[in-house]
């Protein structure tokens, strides 16, 4: 009995181990075959284009880019074919900031789409020669759409598909990676310097990139031998320059801001295109202005005249690297344009902040993100610059410059043309109030740039000379009817006169006009875009009738003796005249108000501030 269950055991024992050496058996065949399976997949192009190479990828919704062994490669979905995008770039860094300045945009941006040309991708730019306002004919149409096509810009071959045929692979090292004319970076002046750069395409270098849901980043290092000359007359020759550059390119929004067209009586940049009629056989320039896109995020309380604030304001980034007591100036200079806005419907339009130090996306040097910058070169001068859509005329990018010697030119403007109404500028450095006001003043009239305003230099013949004497008027007017007149002084202003603006500080009644047409909102449901022309034409036809509201191009300055530059009031006789008894009491007191001046360089440039400012005074007589 014992002997039977033992050998029962035995062999259930025997039966189990067999089953399971068979299983070891059959697991190990069927490993066996997934790797057999896996060698006999074929390694795609895909594959062997990064295969066994050290890559970094940045990878979003949008754009991938690869770099490796110095090459860049760029992902573009086939989704994304034919969806319009922009290309920037910006001067992130530099070895010397006395030829480049760190954040300018030395090229218009690139406004393209990309299409594929059988084993090409071709970078195509919309035609934006033709403006269309919906007349034109179907015959007319099609003759347009022969004559004006879309051109190539560039075209990149089609190294692989993705592995599920998703996204076409292009090799932009020589685009991107590598200087080229279609970008170029060096600007071909600095201030009065002509600058000339050879680039040494070798020694590029790929330092980072970046992919977010709308936009890339590709930051760069080139290298150039850069020359410079003033008057054909050698500054530099062949020096050495690292230039670290950011580009960005961006995917533009498929619902396009409504193109407003110019009106020659308000000074809004503009860009200018032909329109084709079937009425008449020839064609017509027609100007398309150059404005940020807001809508009201409260449309009743928009349409009611109670205002409304925007969907999305225009806002600036702070530098983090401006000096602490600046700031506030910087961010006051901004947001004085709240003021006009509200003439235009809007509360809070425009705002100032910091740099966003908790947010990893933020990077001044991306399209997406508009930044007043610090310059740490000798440059004296505050600029901007903006980047609008060349079809729409929508801004979308703009930028401030403020150099860090900006205290030079404001304490040479404060001393010469206000000192002998002031006391407080008597000295041999502004204080800082002083300083405050000035720059205030600078940036706003820049921001008033960035918003896409022109210069109006005529607009300080509007008010009576006698009148920038008075406290009450200066308070309630400024010293021009527009900001945007280079008056950066009231030289007019006497020693007796008390209280008397010396500074612009506020938007003048042409600025708020030129605001209001150019971001009053019409809801294109409502109103079509010839509807929108007629109200704002009617609306210009009957402010111009008063000079306070009045645009002069500043071409006319050849001919034109209301349109000059710094000058003051409706009579250029009397203005100079006050403006010579002025200088004359600084420069006979300019030695001793003048202390702490050892070798005489502050008194030097002050003395030829004088000379030059009296010779201005004679010119604008003349």
């Amino acid at each position: 009995m014992i002997t039977n269950e033992i050998k029962a055991t035995v062999r259930t024992i025997g039966i189990g181990l067999f089953l399971l050496c068979f299983g070891f058996q059959a697991f190990a065949d069927d490993n066996k075959k997934a790797d057999d399976s896996k060698k006999a997949k074929k390694e795609t192009k895909y594959d062997r284009l990064f295969k066994d190479k050290k890559k970094e990828t940045a990878r979003s919704g949008f754009l991938t880019v690869h770099k490796l062994d110095g090459k860049l490669y760029l992902e573009v979905p086939v989704k994304l074919l034919h969806k319009e995008m922009l290309l920037s770039g910006a001067v992130s860094s530099t070895t010397d900031p006395t030829y480049i300045t760190v954040g300018t945009k030395n090229f218009s941006p690139l406004h393209f789409f990309f299409e594929l040309q059988d084993s090409s991708l071709v970078m195509k730019t919309p035609n934006g020669v033709v403006y269309s306002d919906g007349s034109a004919s179907g015959e007319m149409q099609q003759a347009l759409n022969v004559s004006y096509r879309d051109p190539v810009l560039m075209g990149f071959k089609v190294e692989a598909y993705n592995n599920d045929s998703s996204a076409v692979v292009i090799d932009a090292t020589n685009f991107l990676a590598r200087p080229n004319t279609m970008l170029p970076l060096i600007p071909k002046k600095s201030g009065d310097l002509a600058v000339n750069a050879s680039p040494k395409s070798e020694m590029s270098f790929v330092r980072s990139i970046k992919s977010f849901e709308r936009n890339i980043t590709v930051k760069v290092d080139f290298n150039y031998l850069l020359t410079a000359t003033l008057m054909s007359l050698p500054v530099a020759s062949e020096i050495p320059t690292t230039v670290g550059a950011t580009f960005s390119i961006s995917l533009l929004s498929e619902s396009k801001m409504r193109q407003r067209i110019s009106d020659s009586r308000v000074g809004i940049a503009a860009v200018s295109k032909l329109t084709f009629s079937n009425a008449i056989t020839k064609s017509k320039p027609t100007f398309v202005a150059q404005r940020w896109s807001l809508t009201p995020k409260n449309a009743k309380a928009y349409a009611l005249g109670k205002g409304s604030e925007p969907v999305n304001p225009i806002r600036f980034y702070i530098d983090d690297a401006f000096p602490h007591e600046w700031k506030a100036a910087i961010k006051q200079g901004v947001e004085l344009w709240n003021k006009a806005f509200e003439q235009a419907g809007y509360l809070n339009a425009i705002e100032a902040v910091d740099f966003p130090a908790s947010d990893k996306a933020f990077d001044p040097d991306n399209i997406s993100f508009s930044c007043i910058r610090y310059v740490p070169s000798a440059s004296e001068k505050v600029s901007s610059a903006f980047m609008a859509n060349p079809q729409t005329g929508e801004i979308i990018n703009a930028s401030v410059f403020v150099p860090a010697n900006v205290g030079d030119q404001l304490y040479r403007w404060f001393f010469i043309g206000t000192a002998a109404a002031d006391p407080a500028v008597r000295t041999s450095r502004l204080p800082q109030s002083k300083f405050n006001e000035g720059l205030r003043y600078l940036v706003a009239r820049e921001v008033g740039h960035a918003l896409g305003l022109l210069d109006n230099i005529g607009a300080s013949s509007a008010f009576p000379v006698d009148s920038l004497r008075n406290a009450s008027f200066t308070h309630a007017n400024g010293l021009a009817a527009s900001i945007m007149a280079n008056t950066p002084f009231n030289y007019v202003a006497q020693p007796a006169d008390k209280g008397v603006v010396l500074m612009p500080s506020a938007t003048g009644m042409y600025d708020k006009h030129a605001i209001e047409w150019a971001y009053r909102y019409f809801d294109p449901a409502k109103i079509s875009v010839k509807e929108e022309a007629a109200i704002l034409e009617k609306m210009v036809d009957k402010r111009v009738t008063n000079p306070r509201y009045r645009f002069f191009r500043t071409s006319s300055l050849a001919w034109d003796p209301r349109v000059q530059e710094g000058a003051l009031g409706s009579d250029a006789i009397k203005a100079s005249e006050y403006g010579l008894r002025n200088l004359q009491i600084v420069e006979r007191n300019l030695y001793n108000w003048v202390k702490k001046d050892e070798d005489s360089r502050i008194k030097e440039k002050l003395y030829l501030t004088i000379a030059q400012q009296r010779y201005a005074f004679f010119k604008r007589v003349l």
